[in-house]
């Protein structure tokens, strides 16, 4: 099922739930609000700027890390201005791992390095163990290919694309920064805005509303 608007298929899916036919809304909007691009662009962050200390404490908090919280605490009570010169000498495996990075950041691009550093870390295994339906994995992969491709024009800079990220994920008739549109659920139905479902092929295909008169009034 294709609509223009997100808030049609959220109506939908609750209806079709409460006759207990399964459902799967592919979300067009939070693409930057998921859990998983959220810990992937912590670790960007800190392979670019290591001392923000928000970001790292963030990253290190994360499944992909794991150091302890009281650890992090006891650590940065010597000195606190910067938790990273505080933190890094540390005697884990998982913080050589990151200082590493962040050194080869110096003499290679910082897309290659985040691009293993995603692999390496367990990111993308992480994500495929936890949601099958291959959505978390899309995310991470459409992140990297938003940050290549910005990577190729003039002017790029990478503190501005992680500062900006957030800037294009709004909800406007279905046609921002959405969820990757990942494997398929075979086995309900499908709900998804018009502009999700371009390059997609369905045996059936219902559009809700088609009949309604477009907005003519500029909002959008």
């Amino acid at each position: 099922i294709i609509a223009r608007k997100h808030k049609t298929l959220n109506e939908l899916a609750q209806f079709l739930n409460h006759q207990k036919i399964p459902t799967h809304v592919h979300s067009g909007k939070g693409f930057f609000s998921r859990r998983e691009v959220n810990d992937a662009l912590a670790l960007l962050k800190f392979l670019v700027n290591p001392v923000d200390n928000v970001n790292l404490v963030n990253l290190l908090r994360s499944p992909y890390c794991r150091v302890p919280e009281q650890l992090i605490y006891d650590s940065i009570q010597t000195e606190a201005s910067i938790y990273w010169h505080a933190i890094r000498n540390l005697d884990l495996e998982v913080l050589r791992i990151l200082k590493g990075y962040h050194e080869r950041c110096q003499l290679e691009s910082v897309t290659y390095v985040f691009e293993q550093a995603l692999n390496d870390l367990g990111y993308f295994d992480l994500s495929r163990n936890h949601d099958a339906t291959g959505r978390r994995e899309s995310n991470l992969w459409k992140l990297l290919s938003l940050l290549k491709s910005e990577e190729r024009k003039a002017g790029f800079n990478i503190i501005n694309f992680i500062n900006n990220t957030a800037a294009v994920d709004l909800d406007v008739d279905g046609s921002s920064e959405g969820d990757a549109v990942a494997a398929l659920e075979p086995n309900c139905v499908n709900l998804m805005t018009i502009h999700a479902s371009k390059g997609l092929q369905f045996n059936h295909v219902v559009v809700c509303r088609a009949g309604k008169k477009p907005d003519l009034s500029g909002k959008y």
